[in-house]
């Protein structure tokens, strides 16, 4: 691994437990908790009295809670063309360059940008050139994705609504687990034929071959809780256009821009920090518990072979970016968050409206 730099995102916490026995850093995302022997923690007082500086966090380089900037970029790639400035796009005419005909069924989005993308061109920008460093980029657009998705409220609060409708109705509550393992499968099926265009791209041929291989059989495993939540053929539930068009964007930018590709893949990956998957944790306290199954097992390997890194593995291997390449990446990164809110926000009024119903 190329040798980094690493700077606390904002939002990073040390907060010592009350007995001193260790510490926990706490990021809205994600809570790390580390226990410490007496004779250690000195030395970690005296270490982080100033901040968490990098030497610190390089121990948990694994967590997404730091900037990263590599220490050298002299040792980075050299760039084989000067890429044209081109003219940014709002949100709605960026989506629709993926739709298939002018009357293509588009999901919902902003009508403007909301993320302010000086910081990361001010953070990025390679001293003495108009060029970026793509990992300092990619760091940057992974907090603001992380930020986001941990600030939607649905993002969690569509779990306790599931399980109470659980308790109340379970053929209703089991319909709408099928809706979602519909869009799981959805991605999971897309995922190779999205990815291997990334096959291409200079650098990246044995870290997505390695993926790939991993990724193998998951829509498989979705398929089988899929069935056993009740359901035979899942193009028998609507695929909705958020995931539809996450997967093509997806797509789109491992052919055509590899920045956009490292800052979104590891969004489709979930949370592998966590030990189960939320959806299953209710599956298991079901009438169908194997229908968890299928779901925990991909959530377990995609945990144990920390897939939502995967974006980092391969921006270490990209050249200097140009200012136009960080903006398509960051717009893209936002488009992702943003379908992603509104499948949720979508999936929670449902549930809402089916509890409300029961009541």
């Amino acid at each position: 691994m190329q040798s980094s730099v690493f700077s606390p995102y904002e939002e990073l916490k040390l907060q010592w437990k009350s007995d001193h026995s260790g510490f926990e850093l706490l990021c809205p995302w994600v809570q790390i908790s580390v226990d410490v022997e007496p004779d250690e923690r000195p030395k970690i007082i005296e270490l982080t009295k100033d901040g968490l500086g990098s030497s610190f966090l390089e121990f948990f380089a694994q967590y997404p809670i730091s900037y990263l900037r590599h220490s050298s970029v002299e040792a980075l790639p050299q760039r084989e063309s000067h890429a044209k400035e081109a003219k940014e796009l709002p949100p709605y005419s960026l989506i629709r360059t993926l739709a298939n005909t002018e009357k293509s069924d588009l999901p919902e989005v902003n009508s403007s940008w909301k993320w302010d993308l000086s910081p990361v061109l001010a953070f990025s920008a390679i001293p003495d050139t108009k060029l970026y460093d793509p990992l300092a980029v990619y760091s940057y657009l992974r907090r603001l994705r992380l930020l986001d998705e941990a600030s939607d409220p649905t993002n969690v609060g569509i779990y306790p609504e599931l399980e109470a409708l659980r308790v109340k109705d379970e053929a209703v509550f089991f319909h709408l687990v099928q809706l979602m393992l519909r869009q799981n499968y959805h991605v999971t099926h897309s995922c190779e034929s999205s990815l291997k265009p990334a096959l291409a791209i200079k650098g990246f041929k044995g870290v997505i071959e390695a993926f790939l291989t991993e990724e193998h059989g998951h829509d498989q495993l979705v398929l089988k809780s899929l069935r056993a939540a009740g359901a035979l053929n899942p193009e028998n539930y609507p695929l909705f256009s958020e995931i539809d068009y996450s997967m093509r964007i997806l797509g789109h930018c491992a052919a055509h821009a590899p920045l956009a590709f490292c800052s979104i893949v590891g969004a489709f990956e979930g949370n592998d920090s966590a030990d189960h998957d939320p959806l299953a944790l209710i599956l298991e306290k079901s009438s169908r518990p194997r229908a968890a199954r299928g779901i925990q097992q991909h959530h377990l390997i995609n945990r144990d072979n920390h897939h939502s890194r995967v974006g980092e593995d391969l921006v270490r291997g990209l050249a200097p970016a140009s200012k136009s390449e960080v903006i398509l990446a960051a717009r893209w990164a936002e488009l992702i968050v943003e379908l992603g809110r509104h499948y949720t926000t979508h999936l929670g009024l449902l549930v809402k409206e089916v509890g409300r119903s029961l009541k």
